[in-house]
């Protein structure tokens, strides 16, 4: 009997240690299940407000704000001018495009460093506020490719001038990056042999202007020889056909790259040889032969003697 009596107080027990565990567990549940609402709770606070620039006693704050073609902040020096009189303004300080800078309260003029330069006037600055200039997007994009005789990628010198002028705005290469340059209408000169010439090329705010050149050029070989075929070297000028403009100055023997067209090439031997109407064709090779005498070598000239020395006899006194 008390066997029995202890196998059921220990059933009892076994039972009532179950449910404190289970009704742990069910506990632990419900707080992980809570604990979202709470990081909810805190995402759902209002963002602070951003802080104000602090800015020293008695000066004032300026931003000026720029983007590129592709309406990204731009990064540009900018020399700042306060206004001294009603035709001058005198250099006080150096600041970057996008970042506050701390300027004493006055009228200012701007010198932006743009392609080409921009003068931005009548910009005012009050003691303790910060002044925002947003002159937003002020440049379009210009580039250039263009392929060699060899149709390969060519690095070509440019230059981009005002319209109908010797003045250069900037400089810059075939195939390199674009150049960030002001709204307008612009003359390209590639410096090709001879030089090529774009003219009224457009550039647009917030656009690319892409200049796709191809092969331009051939490859001209001027040859020359004497009379036992020989090669020998001379120099060569090569000229335009049709305007009779040097075109470019090369030697005998070697490949010169040219642009297409119809040239006039004359070898400096004695007496001048000339070809005329030679044909140069983009992305080919042109040869051509000059048969030429043989150069004469100048002879040394022979040595001269020295007269003896002629003994002078004594005179009898």
């Amino acid at each position: 009997m008390k066997n029995k009596n202890i196998i059921i107080a220990a059933v009892i027990a076994v039972v009532l240690v179950a449910g404190v565990i289970l009704i742990s567990r069910q506990a632990s549940v419900k707080k992980v299940a809570k604990a979202p609402a709470r990081a909810a709770a805190v995402k759902k606070k209002a963002p602070s407000a951003p802080a104000k620039p602090v800015i020293s006693k008695g000066k004032g704050a300026l931003t000026v704000k720029i983007t590129d073609s592709k309406n990204r902040d731009a990064v540009r020096r900018i020399q700042a001018f306060k206004v001294a009189g009603g035709r001058s303004s005198i250099r006080v300080a150096t600041l970057m495009s996008n970042r506050m800078q701390e300027l004493q309260p006055g009228s200012y003029d701007l010198e932006i460093e743009m392609v080409p330069a921009v003068i931005y006037k009548g910009v005012t600055v009050d003691a303790g506020k910060e002044t925002v200039e947003n002159i937003g997007q002020m440049t379009g994009a210009l580039k250039l490719s263009a392929l060699n005789a060899q149709k390969k990628e060519a690095n070509y010198p440019v230059r981009v001038l005002y319209p109908n002028s010797t003045y250069i705005v900037t400089a810059l290469s075939t195939n390199k990056r674009e150049v960030e340059i002001l709204p307008g209408v612009y003359d390209i000169e590639v410096g090709t042999a001879p030089r090529l010439v774009k003219k009224g090329v457009k550039v647009e705010s917030g656009k690319e202007t892409f200049l796709e050149l191809g092969c331009m050029t051939g490859s001209l070989v001027v040859r020359a020889v004497d009379e036992t075929n020989k090669d020998v070297r001379y120099g060569v000028r090569i000229k335009n056909s049709e305007a009779g403009e040097k075109a470019v100055s090369a030697a005998t023997n070697k490949p010169v790259e040219i642009l297409e067209g119809s040239y006039t090439v004359e070898v400096a031997a004695a007496p001048v040889q000339t070809q005329k109407d030679v044909k140069v064709k983009a992305g080919e090779e042109t040869k051509i032969l000059f048969v030429v005498k043989k150069p004469e070598i100048p002879k040394k000239p022979a040595a001269t003697k020295e007269p003896a020395a002629v003994q002078k006899t004594p005179q009898a006194r």
